[in-house]
């Protein structure tokens, strides 16, 4: 999942590049910062229970 979540990250970003209309440029913002946050879930679920296992 964390690859996907990255991967759609630097899609976004590349995205952001070029894409001028205002409305697609607010939609990929919105989808990037989703994607930032689902990423950040991960990889602090990832810690947790690597931390929990003995």
């Amino acid at each position: 999942m964390q690859k996907i979540a990255q991967a759609n990250i630097e899609r976004f970003n590349t995205l952001l590049e070029t894409e001028t209309d205002p409305t697609k440029r607010a939609m990929i913002r919105t989808l990037l910062a989703e994607e930032i946050e689902k990423l950040s879930r991960l990889q602090t679920f990832k810690a947790a229970e690597a931390k929990a296992r003995p």
